[in-house]
């Protein structure tokens, strides 16, 4: 995109630090564990003199930890699970109202765990689960307001089937 008179906008710049561990805890069975930290700077922002137009002004700073645990219990079960906490939000921008707010569409907090079943050659049954936490959101023009946390429950029916091309 351009800014106003044409020119165009600065790049978005950003950094990512993370450190992790995975281990074995038992036969068929790991788990990983990682903190991270990414900073964007030249993000869009509202311009103050003219809020039709975008500037390139802002920064955010997400923190957060992951942790997945994923095994084959018996040769036909197998679980997989992840969790993440994240706090991600605003650390610059042109309205002063914004700093040190979560950034929009990201949830502090959110998982899933799914189990996948083979009770006969050529066949899977699975049930999983997805929760995400409450997150701001905005619509343009109007003020910002908060989605509700919700979990998903899915389930699975597979076979396979041969001769398909």
């Amino acid at each position: 995109g351009r800014a106003q008179g044409g020119d165009l906008f600065k790049a978005e710049r950003g950094s990512q630090h993370e450190v992790g561990i995975k281990a074995t805890l038992l036969p068929g069975l790991e788990a990983t564990a990682a903190l991270f930290e990414i900073r964007k700077r030249n993000v869009l922002t509202g311009d103050p003199a003219n809020p039709t137009l975008s500037i390139t002004n802002g920064e955010q700073r997400s923190r957060g930890a992951e942790f997945s645990l994923a095994g084959r219990l018996s040769p036909t079960l197998k679980l997989t699970a992840n969790a993440s906490s994240m706090d991600a939000k605003v650390t610059r921008d042109t309205d002063p109202a914004q700093l040190n707010q979560q950034l929009v569409g990201v949830a502090r907090r959110s998982g899933n765990a799914w189990a996948l079943w083979n009770p006969a050659p050529g066949w899977d049954l699975g049930l999983g689960a997805v929760h995400v936490g409450a997150r701001e959101a905005a619509q343009p023009g109007l003020a910002y307001f908060k989605l509700p946390a919700y979990t998903r429950l899915d389930a699975l029916l597979a076979t396979r089937l041969s001769g398909w091309r």
